[in-house]
C-alpha cells in the first residue's frame, strides 16, 4: 500500500533524542507551538489518548499506537472536527546516519474528506515538517 504522504529527512541530532522527542506525546504542543492550543492526555503508554485543540478552534484525539526500541512510534486519529480526513494512521521510522545525525522517515495514509486530496497531502506533508523543524529547534 502506498503511503498518502511520505516526508524523509535527515537531520543533526541523535536518534534517541529524536526519538524521545516523539514519544513525549503530551509534549506535541512544545514542538508546534504556533499550531497548538492546549493538548491534554489520559493514560500512559501504548493506547494513550492525546486531546489536542488546535489554534482558531478545532479538537483532534490521538491514540499512541506504537512505541518501540527508540526506532518507530506511531499514533491514528481517533476523533476530530478540524481537518478533513478520517482513517489516519502515521508512523516514524528513525535510522541512525552517523554518530550525531537521523534519518526521519514520517509516512501517513488517510481517506480526506474534502473535495481535494492532494491539498490535505500538502498539508499534512507541511505538518511533519513543522514537526521535525520543532525537534531540530529543541535540540
Amino acid at each position: 500500500m502506498a503511503y498518502t504522504v511520505f516526508v524523509q529527512r535527515e537531520i543533526d541530532l541523535s536518534q534517541k533524542f529524536v526519538f524521545d522527542a516523539l514519544n513525549d506525546f503530551c509534549g506535541i504542543k512544545k514542538l508546534l507551538p504556533d499550531m497548538i492550543d492546549s493538548v491534554e492526555c489520559s493514560g500512559s503508554g501504548i493506547g494513550m489518548l492525546r486531546n489536542i485543540t488546535l489554534q482558531g478552534g478545532g479538537k483532534v484525539i490521538e491514540r499512541l499506537e506504537i512505541s518501540r526500541d527508540d526506532d518507530l512510534f506511531g499514533y491514528s486519529i481517533i476523533e476530530n472536527d478540524a481537518l478533513p480526513l478520517k482513517d489516519y494512521f502515521a508512523f516514524v521510522e528513525l535510522k541512525t546516519t552517523s554518530a550525531t545525525k537521523t534519518e526521519i522517515t514520517y509516512q501517513s495514509n488517510f481517506r480526506a474528506t474534502g473535495d481535494d486530496s492532494n491539498e490535505m497531502a500538502g498539508a499534512i506533508t507541511q505538518l511533519y515538517n513543522s514537526i521535525i523543524d520543532g525537534i531540530v529547534a529543541s535540540g
